[in-house]
C-alpha cells in the first residue's frame, strides 16, 4: 500500500525489515482504483511512492528486492511463494497457500 507512504515520511524504518514487492499489471490496478477514485492522480497509484521505496533499498542493500506479480501468484502460487521464501530467506510452509 505505497500510496500511504507520504513524500515527507522517513523510509528508515523500513531497513531492517525482509522487504519484498508484489506488483500488479497496471491496467488490472488502474480498472481497480477507478471504482474508488474517480479521477486518480499518479501519487494515488501509489507507484512514484513505490520506486522511491524501491529505490532506496536497492541502495540500502546493493541489490534489488524481490518482486513478484500478483498475476504469477495466482497462476503458481507453490513456485512463485517459494521462490520469494527463499529470497527472504524465510522458510516456506504449504499453509501459505491457503
Amino acid at each position: 500500500m505505497a500510496h500511504h507512504l507520504l513524500p515527507e515520511m522517513e523510509l528508515n524504518w523500513v531497513l531492517d525489515l525482509r522487504n519484498a514487492f508484489l506488483i500488479r499489471d497496471p491496467r488490472e490496478m488502474l480498472t481497480s482504483l477507478v471504482e474508488f477514485l474517480l479521477d486518480p492522480t499518479l501519487s494515488d497509484t501509489g507507484l512514484p511512492q513505490q520506486w522511491r521505496l524501491f529505490q532506496r533499498l536497492q541502495n540500502e542493500h546493493d541489490g534489488d528486492p524481490p518482486v513478484i506479480v500478483a498475476r504469477d501468484v495466482l497462476q503458481a502460487p507453490r513456485d512463485v511463494l517459494s521462490a520469494l521464501c527463499e529470497a527472504l530467506d524465510v522458510p516456506f510452509r504449504d499453509s501459505m497457500l491457503s
